[in-house]
Parts: C-alpha cells; structure tokens; sequence
C-alpha cells in the first residue's frame, strides 16, 4: 500500500512576464518501505517536484492538488503541522550539502540540533545518536567528525553527514535530490551503498531524484520517469529497464545501454 501519493500536482511560478508551470498534473504513489526512482532530464521538474512535497518553494509559487502522506493532505497542513513533519517525518538532502550546512557550525552541533527539537532528547542522548547515525552512513571517528566544521570535510564526507543528518530523526520518508552530483564514480558508488543500506535497515521509504541511470536500476524498486513537467511512465525496476513503454522511456534506457556498458548493482546485499 501507498502511504505516499500525489493527485493532479501542479507546481506554477507567477511572473510579471507570464507564469511557468513547471509541475504538471501529477500522479504517483510511493509504497511504504520502496525504493522510489524519479528520474528525467534536466529541466523536466523533478526538483521542483519534490520541494512541492514539503512546500519549499519561494512564495511566488502556486501549488494545486493533492500530496497525501498517511491519509492526510500536506498542501491543507498549517504551517507549524508542516514544520513538524519537516524534519522528522520526512527529510530532504540536497544536492549540494556544503550549501546547506551552515559553515560556521559544527557538525554535531548541526546533527544534534533536530533530535533535540523534534524528540526532546537531551544533549548527551542527541550526540549518541549522532555518532550512531554517522557511523551507519560509513564515517570512522565520528566523533572527530562531530568536532568539524563542513569546510574541513570533502565532498563524500559531506554527502555521508548530509545523509545522517537526513536519517538521524528515523523518518518515514527520505527524498533525497541528486545525492551523487559533484562526486566521482568511486564515491557515487559508496554514497548508493550507504543510501541502501540505511534505509533499509531503519524502514525508511527513499524517493530518490536522480539522472544516474544505473542507480536507478541497482537501487530502486521502482522508476517513474518525468518528462516536461509530467510523469509519463512509472514501472517496477527490473521491468523498466528491460522493456520500457513510454516513447520517451525508450530513448533514454536505449542510450544508457549503448553508453554505460555492463550494468553492476550498487548496493553491498542482495535485493529481497
């Protein structure tokens, strides 16, 4: 069963020269527990799609339909029953994390910080659970890593932080946007991994926004794929990859076959 689920989603900007809908009409369901890929070219509204989930977008944006998350409608929540699913019961990790942690922080103090808000753990229970959370995203010393500030760290150790902090509240739903960007092979593969493993250990449902074909199909149940705004074919993994239906979909599984080679799965264990 679903327990997340978009109705006729439409994300539209209100300009001064002429609006730009970049979400149109959408319908998806995310099952409980899946590994949920959207993926599509740039520009398609994937991103977009997924700020619409937590209504982060700037105020000139205008978002219509439905976005059902266990029965209740996150676009009727007021804003504080938004911050409180925000952050506790879904998550989003960015792109780019050194944009989103604060540079003058450190990271235990920016790990530390939401459990204490959304669960009221005292500080010493807040730092446990951080350097648990650190050590399950793949980081040894985490408390050497807790006493760092984001300059000090490279870009994989950043993503790894980035997913911890993501995790460390145990949510129901981690999307995450473009993880892998700015990384090498190497470290895409590492970051896969550990996205895999967390959320399936901790049951945690993964929307993941991705151009990474092979991550798609290594580490998600399950694709949609978006195409100027909508979603225009949603498959089981295995099924998408061999025998795409949509126009669209073909394209982009015939290119990647021809490109990528011999595909190889991401995760460290078997698929169930």
């Amino acid at each position: 069963m679903s327990f997340l689920e978009l109705q006729n989603l439409e994300s539209t900007f209100v300009r001064e020269n002429g609006n730009v809908t970049a979400v149109r009409g959408v319908d998806l369901e995310v099952v409980r527990c899946s590994r949920h890929a959207l993926i599509g070219q740039t520009g398609a509204g994937k991103s977009i799609l997924g700020l619409s989930i937590l209504r982060l977008l700037p105020e000139n944006a205008r978002i219509t339909g439905k976005v059902l998350f266990r029965s209740g409608d996150l676009l009727s929540c007021t804003e504080k029953e938004l911050r409180d699913i925000r952050g506790k019961e879904i998550i989003m990790v960015f792109q780019n994390p050194l944009a989103t942690l604060n540079p003058v922080l450190s990271i235990e103090k920016q790990l530390c910080e939401m459990p204490m808000h959304h669960e009221g753990l005292n500080l010493c229970e807040a730092k446990a659970r951080a350097e648990q959370m650190l050590e399950l995203c793949g980081l040894r010393e985490p408390q050497k890593v807790m006493k760092s500030h984001p300059f000090e760290m490279s870009g994989g150790m950043l993503q790894r932080v980035a997913i911890a902090m993501g995790i460390i509240c145990r949510p129901s739903l981690l999307i995450a946007d473009e993880p892998f960007k700015g990384l090498d092979v190497s470290l895409q593969k590492q970051v896969a991994s550990i996205l895999y493993k967390v959320c399936r250990e901790l049951e945690i449902t993964l929307l993941i926004i991705t151009h990474n074909l092979k991550v798609a199909k290594s580490l998600c149940d399950f694709v949609s794929v978006m195409h100027r705004g909508k979603i225009v074919e949603t498959a089981n993994s295995k099924n998408f990859f061999s025998s795409p239906c949509h126009p669209y979909s073909k394209s982009i599984v015939n290119a990647f076959k021809t490109f990528s080679g011999q595909l190889r799965d991401y995760q460290d264990h078997d698929r169930d």
